[in-house]
Protein backbone atom coordinates (compact mmCIF):
# COMPACT_ATOMS: atom_id res chain seq x y z
CA UNK A 1 0.00 0.00 0.00
CA UNK A 2 0.91 3.66 -0.21
CA UNK A 3 2.26 3.78 3.34
CA UNK A 4 5.26 2.63 5.37
CA UNK A 5 3.15 1.99 8.50
CA UNK A 6 3.51 -1.52 9.90
CA UNK A 7 0.67 -2.93 11.97
CA UNK A 8 1.50 -5.82 14.31
CA UNK A 9 -1.61 -7.97 14.79
CA UNK A 10 -1.84 -10.59 17.51
CA UNK A 11 -4.91 -12.52 16.38
CA UNK A 12 -4.18 -16.06 15.19
CA UNK A 13 -6.97 -16.27 12.59
CA UNK A 14 -4.92 -14.99 9.66
CA UNK A 15 -2.36 -17.76 10.26
CA UNK A 16 -4.84 -20.20 8.75
CA UNK A 17 -5.55 -18.23 5.56
CA UNK A 18 -3.05 -18.80 2.77
CA UNK A 19 -2.19 -16.44 -0.07
CA UNK A 20 -3.60 -16.74 -3.57
CA UNK A 21 -4.02 -13.66 -5.72
CA UNK A 22 -6.27 -15.17 -8.38
CA UNK A 23 -8.39 -17.48 -6.21
CA UNK A 24 -8.87 -15.23 -3.17
CA UNK A 25 -12.28 -15.68 -1.54
CA UNK A 26 -11.55 -13.65 1.61
CA UNK A 27 -11.10 -9.91 1.97
CA UNK A 28 -10.30 -7.65 4.92
CA UNK A 29 -12.24 -4.69 6.20
CA UNK A 30 -12.12 -2.59 9.33
CA UNK A 31 -14.32 -3.94 12.11
CA UNK A 32 -17.48 -2.12 13.11
CA UNK A 33 -16.88 0.62 15.67
CA UNK A 34 -17.08 -0.79 19.20
CA UNK A 35 -16.65 -4.44 18.20
CA UNK A 36 -13.52 -6.34 19.25
CA UNK A 37 -12.21 -3.07 20.78
CA UNK A 38 -12.17 -1.33 17.40
CA UNK A 39 -12.22 2.47 17.69
CA UNK A 40 -12.94 3.92 14.27
CA UNK A 41 -11.70 7.36 15.39
CA UNK A 42 -8.17 5.96 15.20
CA UNK A 43 -8.53 5.81 11.42
CA UNK A 44 -8.53 9.61 11.47
CA UNK A 45 -5.43 9.95 13.67
CA UNK A 46 -1.94 10.64 12.30
CA UNK A 47 0.44 7.82 13.32
CA UNK A 48 2.52 10.09 15.59
CA UNK A 49 -0.52 10.53 17.85
CA UNK A 50 -0.71 6.75 18.38
CA UNK A 51 2.96 6.34 19.28
CA UNK A 52 2.43 6.13 23.04
CA UNK A 53 -0.94 4.40 23.00
CA UNK A 54 -0.70 0.84 24.32
CA UNK A 55 -4.34 -0.24 24.23
CA UNK A 56 -5.76 -2.34 21.42
CA UNK A 57 -7.96 0.01 19.40
CA UNK A 58 -7.83 -1.28 15.83
CA UNK A 59 -9.43 -4.47 14.55
CA UNK A 60 -10.03 -6.06 11.17
CA UNK A 61 -12.65 -8.52 10.00
CA UNK A 62 -11.90 -11.26 7.49
CA UNK A 63 -15.04 -11.79 5.41
CA UNK A 64 -15.86 -13.91 2.39
CA UNK A 65 -16.01 -12.08 -0.94
CA UNK A 66 -18.29 -14.74 -2.45
CA UNK A 67 -20.17 -17.87 -1.44
CA UNK A 68 -17.79 -20.50 -0.07
CA UNK A 69 -18.56 -24.22 -0.17
CA UNK A 70 -18.09 -26.50 2.82
CA UNK A 71 -14.52 -27.79 2.83
CA UNK A 72 -13.25 -25.12 0.44
CA UNK A 73 -9.94 -23.53 1.42
CA UNK A 74 -10.04 -19.90 2.50
CA UNK A 75 -7.60 -17.75 0.52
CA UNK A 76 -6.52 -14.13 0.79
CA UNK A 77 -4.57 -11.85 -1.54
CA UNK A 78 -1.54 -10.74 0.52
CA UNK A 79 -0.64 -8.08 -2.06
CA UNK A 80 1.76 -7.68 -4.97
CA UNK A 81 4.75 -6.75 -2.78
CA UNK A 82 4.32 -9.94 -0.73
CA UNK A 83 4.04 -12.12 -3.82
CA UNK A 84 7.14 -10.64 -5.42
CA UNK A 85 9.10 -11.06 -2.19
CA UNK A 86 7.98 -14.70 -1.98
CA UNK A 87 9.06 -15.44 -5.56
CA UNK A 88 12.47 -13.87 -4.89
CA UNK A 89 12.81 -15.90 -1.66
CA UNK A 90 11.99 -19.19 -3.41
CA UNK A 91 14.43 -18.44 -6.22
CA UNK A 92 17.32 -17.64 -3.87
CA UNK A 93 16.57 -20.14 -1.09
CA UNK A 94 19.24 -22.61 -0.02
CA UNK A 95 19.01 -25.32 2.62
CA UNK A 96 20.58 -24.55 5.99
CA UNK A 97 23.10 -27.22 6.94
CA UNK A 98 22.04 -27.55 10.59
CA UNK A 99 18.30 -27.66 9.83
CA UNK A 100 18.22 -31.45 10.31
CA UNK A 101 19.40 -30.96 13.90
CA UNK A 102 16.43 -28.76 14.79
CA UNK A 103 13.78 -30.13 17.15
CA UNK A 104 11.10 -28.02 18.76
CA UNK A 105 10.23 -28.33 22.44
CA UNK A 106 6.82 -29.77 21.58
CA UNK A 107 8.49 -32.49 19.48
CA UNK A 108 10.88 -33.44 22.28
CA UNK A 109 8.09 -33.46 24.86
CA UNK A 110 6.11 -35.89 22.69
CA UNK A 111 9.10 -38.10 21.93
CA UNK A 112 10.69 -38.14 25.40
CA UNK A 113 7.92 -37.07 27.76
CA UNK A 114 8.61 -39.89 30.23
CA UNK A 115 12.28 -40.55 29.47
CA UNK A 116 15.16 -39.89 31.86
CA UNK A 117 16.50 -36.35 31.63
CA UNK A 118 20.18 -35.47 31.47
CA UNK A 119 21.78 -33.71 34.40
CA UNK A 120 23.82 -30.55 34.02
CA UNK A 121 27.01 -32.63 34.08
CA UNK A 122 25.71 -35.02 31.42
CA UNK A 123 24.61 -32.12 29.23
CA UNK A 124 28.15 -30.75 29.23
CA UNK A 125 29.14 -33.87 27.26
CA UNK A 126 25.84 -34.61 25.49
CA UNK A 127 23.84 -31.37 25.33
CA UNK A 128 20.26 -30.90 24.25
CA UNK A 129 19.76 -28.82 21.08
CA UNK A 130 20.81 -25.21 21.63
CA UNK A 131 17.24 -24.02 21.11
CA UNK A 132 15.95 -26.14 24.01
CA UNK A 133 15.83 -25.41 27.75
CA UNK A 134 14.43 -27.38 30.69
CA UNK A 135 11.76 -25.74 32.83
CA UNK A 136 10.10 -26.94 36.02
CA UNK A 137 6.44 -26.71 36.96
CA UNK A 138 5.52 -23.57 38.90
CA UNK A 139 4.21 -25.72 41.76
CA UNK A 140 7.69 -27.19 42.26
CA UNK A 141 8.69 -24.25 44.47
CA UNK A 142 5.68 -24.68 46.75
CA UNK A 143 6.49 -26.42 50.02
CA UNK A 144 3.35 -28.58 50.10
CA UNK A 145 3.43 -30.05 46.58
CA UNK A 146 5.17 -33.31 47.61
CA UNK A 147 3.12 -33.77 50.76
CA UNK A 148 -0.19 -33.46 48.93
CA UNK A 149 0.49 -36.20 46.41
CA UNK A 150 4.05 -37.35 45.74
CA UNK A 151 5.17 -39.03 42.52
CA UNK A 152 4.38 -38.81 38.84
CA UNK A 153 0.62 -39.06 39.45
CA UNK A 154 0.63 -35.74 41.29
CA UNK A 155 -2.26 -33.69 39.85
CA UNK A 156 -0.60 -30.49 41.07
CA UNK A 157 2.10 -31.04 38.45
CA UNK A 158 -0.32 -31.11 35.50
CA UNK A 159 0.78 -28.67 32.80
CA UNK A 160 -1.71 -26.15 31.45
CA UNK A 161 -1.65 -25.42 27.76
CA UNK A 162 1.02 -22.82 26.87
CA UNK A 163 2.42 -22.90 30.43
CA UNK A 164 6.22 -22.83 30.26
CA UNK A 165 6.87 -23.04 34.00
CA UNK A 166 10.10 -21.74 35.55
CA UNK A 167 13.67 -22.04 34.33
CA UNK A 168 15.52 -24.79 36.16
CA UNK A 169 18.79 -26.71 36.11
CA UNK A 170 18.92 -30.47 36.69
CA UNK A 171 21.63 -31.32 39.22
CA UNK A 172 20.94 -34.97 40.04
CA UNK A 173 18.72 -37.84 38.89
CA UNK A 174 17.42 -40.97 40.61
CA UNK A 175 17.15 -43.47 37.74
CA UNK A 176 14.97 -45.90 39.68
CA UNK A 177 12.23 -43.41 40.59
CA UNK A 178 12.86 -40.99 37.71
CA UNK A 179 12.96 -38.07 40.14
CA UNK A 180 15.34 -35.12 40.19
CA UNK A 181 17.20 -32.57 42.25
CA UNK A 182 16.86 -29.23 40.48
CA UNK A 183 17.62 -25.56 41.01
CA UNK A 184 14.57 -23.49 40.11
CA UNK A 185 14.91 -19.80 39.26
CA UNK A 186 11.94 -17.52 39.91
CA UNK A 187 10.99 -13.91 40.47
CA UNK A 188 8.99 -12.62 43.41
CA UNK A 189 8.31 -8.98 44.32
CA UNK A 190 10.78 -7.84 41.64
CA UNK A 191 13.54 -9.93 43.23
CA UNK A 192 15.15 -13.01 41.65
CA UNK A 193 15.58 -16.19 43.68
CA UNK A 194 16.88 -19.73 43.33
CA UNK A 195 15.52 -22.73 45.18
CA UNK A 196 16.85 -26.29 45.34
CA UNK A 197 14.00 -28.78 44.95
CA UNK A 198 14.58 -32.46 45.76
CA UNK A 199 12.59 -35.45 44.57
CA UNK A 200 10.81 -33.63 41.73
CA UNK A 201 9.04 -36.21 39.53
CA UNK A 202 9.78 -36.32 35.81
CA UNK A 203 6.24 -35.03 35.24
CA UNK A 204 7.27 -31.73 36.82
CA UNK A 205 9.91 -30.97 34.16
CA UNK A 206 9.42 -30.20 30.47
CA UNK A 207 11.30 -28.92 27.47
CA UNK A 208 10.63 -25.36 26.30
CA UNK A 209 11.83 -23.35 23.33
CA UNK A 210 14.51 -20.78 24.08
CA UNK A 211 13.08 -17.33 23.18
CA UNK A 212 13.51 -16.42 19.50
CA UNK A 213 14.73 -19.90 18.60
CA UNK A 214 11.66 -21.60 17.11
CA UNK A 215 11.49 -22.49 13.42
CA UNK A 216 10.05 -19.03 12.78
CA UNK A 217 13.53 -17.70 13.53
CA UNK A 218 15.60 -20.19 11.57
CA UNK A 219 17.90 -18.88 8.86
CA UNK A 220 16.21 -18.62 5.46
CA UNK A 221 12.75 -18.44 7.02
CA UNK A 222 10.47 -16.23 4.94
CA UNK A 223 9.15 -13.08 6.61
CA UNK A 224 7.20 -10.40 4.78
CA UNK A 225 4.36 -8.09 5.90
CA UNK A 226 0.90 -8.75 4.45
CA UNK A 227 -0.35 -5.71 2.60
CA UNK A 228 -3.44 -3.73 3.60
CA UNK A 229 -5.65 -3.00 0.57
CA UNK A 230 -5.25 0.60 -0.57
CA UNK A 231 -9.01 1.09 -0.67
CA UNK A 232 -9.29 0.76 3.13
CA UNK A 233 -6.08 2.62 4.02
CA UNK A 234 -6.88 5.92 5.77
CA UNK A 235 -5.79 8.94 3.77
CA UNK A 236 -3.93 10.38 6.75
CA UNK A 237 -1.68 7.27 6.85
CA UNK A 238 -0.64 7.38 3.20
CA UNK A 239 2.99 7.92 2.31
CA UNK A 240 3.78 8.31 5.98
CA UNK A 241 7.47 7.93 6.79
Amino acid sequence: PESSILLCPYGAGVNYINHNKTKANIKVQWARNGTTNHNSSWLELPPEEMEWEYSTSLAMDFITSRDVKAGEELLLDYGDAWEEAWKAHVKAWQAVTDRAEYYSASQLNKLYGDSLLRTKEEQSVNPYPKNIATHCHRSSIEEEWEEDCPGNDNPILEWERDDVGLECTILERDDKSNTYVVVVEFKEDDEYYEKVVKGLPRKGICFVDVPYSTDLHLLNTFREPIGIPDDILPEIWRNNK
